[in-house]
């Protein structure tokens, strides 16, 4: 068994993961690249702070509306024909930035740019389980949860310098659509599909008359993920909007400095994601990197909003950061390890649970931003911070799935 296994890897493999990173990092910086331009973009457009707002917003709620889209393109197509309509979809909806003259067809720009992005988050893992050996999953896992800030990255460096050397915001943004348009026609010419012998899983029925959708969601554990993430989103999402207003209204404290403060949730992101994801892959085990980092986040959101400047309110702002990266590989992996699970179906495990997430990430500004007009925003970081207890409830009760864990 072990040696037909490896039989199957190929160093192929290495170039899937490449066209991997460069997808999702520009998915990424395409999702971010108007933040620098908005008060220009608001000026052009004549819009106003909310409308501003929906040109960002837009992506979570594309992804609680369209990701189960990648997991029918994946069972009726494949992973490769998915991911390269994803990466088209991402890639068209920024270059059609170059037309926008009028708020509704920028809009509608992002729409399209949202339907890819909503794909994305189910299509990389698909082809990870598919080409990568299990012992290499937690660490590729590790490396793709630290893309999204090498978007941002890329969004906030390059925008500005690339609107100043065209004269136009448009030409910036379709800048990042032509490049995604370029991957999508690479992998399209040298995509590969791989498909998985049955007879690699001698335990596993396809149900032909089932969706992966449908078979995935009534994975229990499958349930525990979203349910985790749609917790871990509804205080993230809302405190990473508001902390910086939060801090100048009762800290008393200027722009910058809020800012600066709130920037260390992405600065030990970054550290946490890799950390954590390294020790993930050493120790063999993935609950220990679930649970108890969201309750170091629960911990570091009430210190966020109770301490005065200083190092214990430095020191939260980090757990919050740290922690919310940090259990990103191991949400990536334990799909993968579930019993019984298929390249199909998880999929369909992905689109659900990133669909919920992103489903309290839209929601919890609007329904935040309310709340706080009514009994204060204080009162309302408070409440929300408590909603990080159903990430800490509901990934206690996973099971263990990696290899130095409890036998499968």
């Amino acid at each position: 068994m072990d040696n037909k296994n490896k039989e199957t890897i190929s160093n192929y493999r290495w170039i899937v993961e490449l066209f991997i990173v460069f997808g999702t990092a520009m998915m990424s910086a395409l999702w971010l690249a108007p933040s620098p331009l908005l008060p220009t973009i608001i000026k052009d457009l004549s819009i106003n702070l909310a409308q501003a707002g929906m040109i960002i917003s837009i992506m979570p709620l594309c992804v609680a509306l369209f990701s189960t889209l990648a997991s029918f393109l994946i069972e009726k197509f494949g992973a490769k024909i998915a991911f390269a309509i994803a990466l088209l979809l991402i890639g068209t909806g920024g270059a059609l930035a170059i037309l926008v003259t009028a708020y509704s067809n920028f809009l509608l720009t992002r729409l399209i740019l949202g339907i890819g992005y909503a794909m994305m988050t189910a299509i990389p893992g698909v082809l990870i389980m598919t080409w990568f050996p299990d012992n290499e999953k937690p660490f590729i896992n590790t490396i793709n949860s630290c893309l999204t800030y090498v978007g941002m990255t890329l969004a906030f460096s390059l925008t500005l310098p690339l609107t100043y050397r065209f004269g136009s915001w448009q030409k910036a943004l379709a800048t990042y659509g032509f490049a995604a348009i370029t991957l999508a026609l690479l992998w399209l010419a040298f995509g590969r599909e791989k498909v998985i012998e049955t007879s690699e899983r001698p335990n596993i029925e396809e149900k032909k008359h089932e969706s992966a959708l449908r078979s995935a969601i009534k994975k229990r554990e499958v349930w525990y993920l979203a349910i985790a993430l749609f917790g871990g989103m509804w205080e993230f999402q809302f405190f990473t909007t508001f902390l910086p207003t939060f801090y100048q209204q009762y800290r008393q404290l200027n722009a910058v400095a809020a800012s600066s403060i709130t920037s260390l949730i992405t600065i030990s992101g970054i550290i946490g994601g890799l950390v954590c994801g390294l020790l993930m892959s050493i120790i063999g085990k993935r609950k220990i990197f679930t649970w108890p980092l969201h309750t170091a986040i629960l911990f570091g959101l009430l210190g966020s909003i109770s301490f005065k400047p200083g190092i214990m309110l430095y020191i939260s702002v980090i757990l919050v950061g740290f922690g919310a990266a940090g259990w990103t590989p191991a949400l990536l992996t334990i799909p993968m390890e579930l019993k019984g699970m298929t390249p199909s179906m998880l999929g369909g495990a992905y689109a659900f649970i990133f669909g919920l997430g992103n489903a309290a990430a839209f929601l919890s500004p609007v329904v935040g931003g309310w709340l706080a007009s009514r009994i204060g925003l204080n009162t309302t970081l408070f409440i929300f911070a408590f909603s990080q207890i159903l990430p800490i409830v509901f990934t206690f009760l996973l099971p263990e799935t990696g290899p130095r864990g409890i036998k499968k």
